[in-house]
């Protein structure tokens, strides 16, 4: 995968829309509902950080879903496996 430079990164995120980065930034908040309890029990991160890393996307998610008027795209289901979270 190549590697973009500052000004090709900007450029690129003025290409998405408002719906694809909340469509990715809602997959990035399940992913993290999923896996980062795991990764609490398991020692590789604290649930300090795991409970920030969580708001900070959710809040992400909620910004993008107020500008858009969206609801909820995976209703509390895995977008790769459909199960529930």
């Amino acid at each position: 995968m190549k590697r973009l430079g500052e000004t090709e990164a900007v450029q690129a995120v003025v290409e998405f829309s408002n719906k694809a980065m909340l469509e990715c930034a809602a997959r990035e908040l399940v992913m993290r509902r999923a896996c980062y309890p795991r990764w609490v029990r398991e020692g590789k991160m604290s649930q300090t950080d795991a409970d920030y890393q969580i708001a900070v996307q959710a809040a992400i998610v909620e910004v993008f879903r107020e500008k858009l008027k969206a609801p909820d795209l995976f209703a509390g289901r895995c977008p790769h496996c459909g199960g529930t979270l």
